[in-house]
């Protein structure tokens, strides 16, 4: 099994995703996908919660209106029409936990880590409503139900042996119907079932965790630049 990663700038527009669905459609090994928040959410999901910790709930309401609104555009471009409803489910859910906040001014870690879990969400059920538009079987996997942590909202860490216990029997049920997974970066989930996150950049984290647990032989980490760099080649034009 190889498992793909891809990150936030590989799921940031239509453009990129079809690159993303291609990759993934070609590699004829059985795969498993992971794929972050598209490029900027999870910076604005933070200031929606920091807003909403203020008391202003109008200003966090308004970023969940435009991320349902991104959201739903790229899902349409890339004809996965079929997960709107979810998608706007999912948008929803996140809007009345923002509220909940605003109301008492307190935004715990836990409720941080629940807000912070959108934005990968969405994105695993527009990669696997694409590759179905493309005749390519897929199914979005929920990391919260599949990576198991302690409860260090903000920075959990994994339970490998509880992992492999859940995690193997899922992604196989899926191989077996000739689909492929498409996994949340970054989040996981206590053992009672509540939504954690492995830290900020932790989708490489939860593409290395899954790959120990599946026994995978190989994890593949694409980016939008051609290796590690010195630093960002948008920002320092000589980077190495």
């Amino acid at each position: 099994m190889k498992i793909l990663k891809f990150g936030g700038t590989s799921v940031g527009n239509a453009d990129a995703i079809r690159q993303v669905l291609a990759i993934i459609r070609d590699t004829e090994e059985a795969r498993c996908v992971v794929v972050s928040a598209s490029a900027g959410t999870t910076d604005r999901l933070a200031e929606a919660a920091r807003a909403a910790e203020r008391g202003d709930g109008d200003s966090a309401q308004r970023i969940v209106a435009d991320l349902r609104e991104r959201h739903a555009a790229l899902a349409t471009e890339l004809g996965a029409a079929q997960v709107a409803a979810e998608l706007d489910r999912l948008a929803t859910s996140t809007a009345t936990l923002l509220g909940a906040i605003a109301l008492l001014h307190e935004c715990t870690p836990r409720s941080r880590d629940a807000v912070w879990a959108y934005g990968e969400r969405a994105s695993s059920l527009i990669v696997a409503g694409a590759l179905e538009h493309i005749d390519v079987r897929a199914e979005a996997v929920d990391a919260a139900g599949a990576i198991v942590t302690d409860d260090a909202f903000g920075s959990a860490n994994p339970l490998m042996d509880e992992t492999q216990r859940v995690v193997r029997p899922r992604i196989a049920s899926i191989h077996r119907d000739g689909g492929t997974p498409v996994v949340t970066g970054f989040i996981g989930g206590t053992s009672d079932g509540v939504v954690t996150t492995l830290g900020r950049g932790g989708s490489d984290y939860s593409a290395a965790i899954l790959a120990a647990a599946l026994g995978a032989a190989e994890l593949l980490i694409y980016t939008d630049v051609s290796g590690v760099m010195s630093a960002d080649p948008r920002i320092v034009k000589d980077a190495r």
